[in-house]
């Protein structure tokens, strides 16, 4: 999971992604950015 996370981190911010010290914060908050914008489903926590 943390793998995939990481992928989807690093393509929406263009950087690289550390998987030993992966921000899980830093995911939430892009994973809830794309959320909202698509508008159907609540944000994640």
């Amino acid at each position: 999971m943390r793998l995939a996370n990481a992928m989807h981190l690093s393509a929406w911010t263009g950087q690289e992604v550390d998987m030993v010290d992966f921000d899980e914060e830093a995911y939430m908050v892009e994973l809830n950015k794309r959320i909202t914008a698509e508008g159907k489903f609540p944000t994640r926590s």
